[in-house]
């Protein structure tokens, strides 16, 4: 039964028409004009982490994007450090972060690359920021990069 299963998914994956993993249908006009080197990107591993997290549990989770020295909006890897969670908050310890901080100089990074992206997940379907999210994020025009 589970050979027939198989055999009859795979065939309907076939059937369906292939369309591109990464289209940019969904972005508005005043998005497209954006120049690219304002926007925040990730790499595959770095977002996979991120949703890994995200899907594990109930709560948030919280952690740090590290960037290339090159390029300080792409985010290589997303590094988690401990915390204490809750479905709607995220605190990480202190001596956790000292810790982190110091490791990443001790790899040879600069703060810039690894202390300016906090990221976090909402559990759940909620990718929109919440209000405290709004309220603690620094307003983008008064960002130098």
């Amino acid at each position: 039964m589970k050979n027939k299963n198989q055999k009859r998914m795979k065939s309907q994956l076939q059937k369906r028409p292939q369309r591109q993993h990464w289209q940019d249908e969904w972005l508005d006009e005043e998005d497209e004009a954006e120049p690219r080197g304002t926007t925040l990107r990730f790499s595959p591993t770095a977002w996979a982490k991120l949703l890994y997290f995200r899907d594990q549990s109930g709560n948030e989770v919280g952690g740090f994007g590290i960037t290339d020295p090159d390029d300080l909006l792409f985010v290589q890897e997303f590094v988690t450090v401990k915390q204490e969670v809750t479905c709607v908050s995220v605190r990480f310890e202190d001596e956790a972060v000292g810790e982190f901080f110091d490791r990443q100089v001790d790899l040879g990074r600069k703060p810039e690359q690894f202390a300016r992206i906090w990221l976090h997940s909402h559990p759940g379907d909620s990718p929109e920021p919440s209000a405290t999210d709004e309220d603690s994020a620094p307003d983008v025009s008064e960002l130098t990069m």
